[in-house]
């Protein structure tokens, strides 16, 4: 069985907070074998999502952990911060391609939530 390790505390970084929606990778019933991780991302007048998609067979095959992939879904945040990709109000999703994250636009896997 799997245990799911979780970013439980908002973090903050370079004046933006990044707060867990799902701190973890979860099971959905209508998505059987995918999981997905969300988190917003704020600041003063600034809001954005980012949402982050794991087959779980990739993680079986792949032998990837919970924290390594987690790791990766703050390491592509920030980096979003620091380049200064991040717009207001906008949703970014990805999904795990190892050995790293990868933007999709407008995947089927994802109801928008900002228009």
């Amino acid at each position: 069985m799997r245990t799911a390790t979780e970013i439980k505390e908002p973090r903050d970084y370079k004046g933006f907070v990044i707060e867990p929606w799902h701190g973890k990778f979860e099971h959905y019933p209508d998505k059987p074998l995918l999981l997905i991780a969300s988190f917003i991302v704020h600041a003063d007048d600034f809001f954005c999502v980012f949402a982050f998609l794991v087959k779980y067979l990739d993680i079986v095959a792949k032998k990837v952990s919970d924290e390594e992939l987690l790791e990766k879904t703050q390491e592509t945040i920030r980096s979003y911060i620091d380049s200064g990709k991040v717009n207001n109000p906008k949703e970014y999703t990805f999904e795990f391609k190892s050995p790293e994250f990868v933007e999709v636009k407008d995947p089927t896997w994802w109801i928008k939530s900002i228009s």
